[in-house]
């Protein structure tokens, strides 16, 4: 599950509306939490996150597994993602900038615990900031330009690993530290804006930091670049969003490692709780129908409704209760959370075989953490008496004023067309009978 807010604070209201039109990121607090507490299965698709570009292989997944780290601040909650290797294995986006143009000025912070399962073959990276294009903001599908990114290399010794961080391309700065396979670390990459200004953006590494209040004096690696070009700003387009890239291809490999509490900030404090995030948001489940009346129906008729139903932040999967035996039904009695918190939700068909002649049902979406949604369903059922011969139908009581549901098989010998209502004569092998349609009850167009 992830927590994202942006606001602007010390200003007065007219002075700050004019300002944001002004620069959509000076002065606003930025901060990002992804715990990846969703369903057990592919990250994609659940909270917000999409494809970058289409490379369809190797998902992504979220696994039951919550990274430790001695003293990270109010405790390591929710799960992991597991990244591995592949060609064309599929690379993630999310966007956490709702701005138009992204974030242009000044300096953002990731951080993430990992714990690396086995080192990649060549250096390749792993995770990055996504500037928006000319062409397109941060969203599923597109291919935005990466920025800060993380890169791994084999490390020294066996089973270890090097981290180190560059700007956009691919000549990035180490961290001299072997790192082993198998351990939690907490890292920080920090990306200062500095190009709109005339010099180089500035990309710093921290790894496994004591002091969560202040930024430390020296990072672990620094990557500055020659020249003022090719960074954020300097187009007027900035950071939107954030990727989960798993780089393998048919040369290399990429490390195959567990990520846990994704964080994002405009500060160090930011990043650990400096500033105080909104209310943990809660599951929810909405109908587009709280009321479906089905109306009146003869007995054993056959009808349905389709009810659409979606889902935020769900932690579990939907469960449909209080269905009505065999007279009401529905084509699924589990949704999984991952399929109801997508744009379209998911389409339910209820299947009503009325028999009650005051027919009702309160039929419950449930899932853990969420508030029980109901929805009332009714109808009304005309009692059918059912009857196997025309011989038997004839010597009914016609003044019982009984509604009857044929069951044999009949030959329309004749149609009389010469009234405003059809006559149809009927035969089978007891008897005759004739049928006007005056309630327009019959539903086919029967020929001689």
């Amino acid at each position: 599950m992830r927590k994202f807010y942006k606001c602007v604070t010390g200003i007065p209201s007219l002075v700050a509306a004019l300002f944001l039109l002004l620069s959509a990121s000076a002065e606003a607090q930025v901060q990002f939490q992804e715990n990846f507490d969703y369903p057990v299965g592919g990250l994609y698709g659940q909270g917000g996150w999409g494809k970058y570009s289409s490379n369809p292989n190797a998902p992504i997944s979220v696994v039951d597994q919550t990274l430790d780290y001695p003293g990270y601040p109010g405790g390591v909650q929710g799960k992991s993602v597991k990244m591995t290797e592949g060609s064309s294995a599929e690379d993630l986006l999310i966007r956490f900038d709702p701005s138009e143009n992204g974030i242009t000025e000044g300096t953002l912070y990731y951080s993430a615990l990992i714990n690396v399962e086995a080192a990649p073959s060549k250096a390749v990276y792993s995770m990055a900031f996504l500037k928006r294009t000319r062409n397109a903001t941060v969203a599923d599908g597109t291919s935005p330009t990466e920025m800060g990114k993380l890169f791994f290399k084999p490390g020294g010794a066996d089973n270890t690993f090097n981290i180190g961080v560059e700007k956009n391309s691919s000549k990035p700065v180490y961290a001299p530290t072997d790192y082993e396979v198998g351990k939690t670390y907490l890292l920080v990459v920090k990306y200062e804006i500095n190009e709109p200004q005339g010099s180089s953006d500035v990309i710093s590494l921290y790894m496994n930091p004591t002091d969560f209040n202040s930024e430390p004096a020296t990072a672990d690696a620094m990557f500055q670049s020659s020249t003022a070009t090719g960074g954020v700003g300097n187009n007027g387009y900035g950071i939107q969003g954030f990727e989960l890239r798993q780089a393998g291809n048919s040369s290399s490999n990429a490390p195959i490692m567990l990520v846990g509490s994704l964080r994002i900030a405009d500060s160090w404090a930011g990043l650990f709780g400096g500033s105080t995030p909104p209310a943990e948001q809660k599951p929810t489940i909405s109908v587009d129908q709280k009321a479906v009346d089905f109306g009146m129906q003869y007995a054993g008729t056959v009808v349905t409704k389709t009810i659409n139903v979606k889902g935020e932040n769900l932690t579990g999967d939907i469960t449909i209760e209080g269905l009505s035996g065999n007279e009401l039904t529905a084509s699924t009695t589990l949704i999984p959370a991952a399929d109801a918190q997508t744009t379209a939700g998911v389409d339910v068909t209820f299947t009503l075989t009325a028999q009650s002649e005051a027919g009702a049902a309160k039929v419950s979406f449930v899932s853990e953490g969420a508030a029980t949604t109901d929805v009332n369903f009714t109808w009304s059922a005309v009692p059918v008496t059912e009857i196997a011969t025309l011989k038997a139908l004839a010597a009914e009581d016609p003044e019982a004023y009984l509604t009857y549901r044929y069951t044999g098989q009949a030959i329309v010998t004749y149609v009389d067309k010469s009234g405003d209502t059809p006559v149809y004569y009927l035969q089978d092998e007891t008897g005759g009978f004739t049928v006007r349609n005056d309630y327009e009850i019959l539903t086919t167009a029967y020929k001689e």
